[in-house]
């Protein structure tokens, strides 16, 4: 539920997303958030809104692999700018905008793809307010802001300007906040709907400023590597010490989104990079990752010492203490039973497989 206002047409704005077949309206919105409040603009060119949307959605399609369903563009404008080599994959959302806002002035071929993503969410989230399905019908009414809608459309095209109605300007620098919320939840809701196996579809939508240190993480299998006896590389086999060791992802992180101890697993620091953000095969490693995960918990059990990241082997339907008593087949089956699921989806999604080169 959005603020209400007893002047504006706040439940009209409430109902922007209740008819939705793509992203666009959810990305359009953001983006309008965005250029009143962090822009300070007033009014806007509706192609530079559309570079807007490609950067917001970039990590979502292109890092986490989202489906935003067959018939939505924009993650396909964002494969092809990466395919043709206009734009890096790890640009910044800002750098990605103003990118392509630069490119549609120089490149038709960018600017005709982004003029495909205005074809119809400017005039068709107006739609509470002016409910017509004649555009050019849509922008003259919007001229006077009829019903107190949010905008105002001018112009076709390259020449398309949005303009924001004034009365709105005070309760969107307001309730920034609430709005944003409130378009990554709707957003959320019909993302998930098209990824139903898929987790932490949330995190997903919203670029990851920072990324966990793992300094917890790693000071528990820093003392299991000191205490413990040899600890080995599930992918190299060779023997690891406390300056030698990064804390893999056995699951990409771009697919999880967390930082859970089962999916984390010392290795030697050549891996980390070569593997990046592709998959193990399962046979071969899962073996090597169980027995690695059995004697950590074992060790530090032994310390008699309460640490919460173990209450992270709960999603794995059993407590610390049976996985450090599970015989070797067991073992390997109960992780095998959590990996495999989540192996095989993002598979389907498109991430790759990761072949150690010996």
């Amino acid at each position: 539920m959005i603020p209400q206002s007893p002047t504006l047409a706040t439940r009209q704005l409430s109902r922007v997303f209740d008819s939705t077949t793509a992203t666009y309206k959810f990305y359009w919105f953001l983006g309008l958030l965005h250029a009143q409040v962090a822009g300070g603009l007033v009014s806007v060119r509706a192609i530079d809104l559309a570079a807007r949307m490609v950067a917001m959605a970039w990590d979502a399609t292109l890092v986490h692999r989202l489906s935003f369903g067959w018939a939505d563009q924009l993650p396909k404008v964002a494969q092809w700018m990466v395919a043709t080599g206009r734009l890096q994959k790890n640009m910044a959302e800002d750098d990605i905008a103003e990118s392509l806002s630069g490119l549609a002035k120089t490149d038709p071929e960018v600017r005709i793809l982004l003029r495909k993503l205005l074809t119809h969410v400017p005039y068709r989230f107006l739609n509470p307010w002016i409910s017509s399905p004649d555009n050019a019908a849509v922008a003259a009414r919007s001229q006077n802001f009829e019903n107190g809608c949010l905008y105002a459309i001018a112009g076709r095209g390259d020449d398309m300007v949005i303009t924001l109605n004034p009365d709105w300007a005070g309760y969107i620098n307001s309730n920034y906040q609430v709005l944003r919320s409130f378009a990554l939840w709707n957003l959320a809701v019909f993302v998930q709907s098209r990824n139903p196996n898929v987790p932490s579809i949330a995190e997903k939508l919203q670029r990851q400023h920072t990324r966990s240190s793992l300094a917890r993480q790693r000071a528990l299998w820093d003392i299991v590597i000191a205490d413990g006896g040899e600890i080995h590389c599930p992918y190299t086999g060779r023997v690891l010490t406390r300056e030698s060791f990064d804390l893999d992802h056995f699951i990409p992180w771009s697919f999880v989104c967390h930082d859970q101890m089962w999916n984390l697993v010392p290795a030697d620091p050549s891996v980390n990079s070569s593997k990046s953000d592709r998959l193990p095969d399962l046979d071969t490693y899962m073996p090597s990752l169980a027995q690695i995960h059995k004697h950590a918990i074992g060790q530090w059990i032994a310390t008699g010492k309460r640490n919460t990241l173990l209450d992270d082997y709960a999603v794995m339907g059993v407590g610390p203490k049976d996985i450090a008593a599970m015989p070797q087949e067991a073992l390997v089956e109960c992780f095998r039973k959590t990996f495999a699921p989540l192996e095989q989806i993002a598979a389907n999604m498109g991430f790759e497989q990761w072949e150690r080169k010996l």
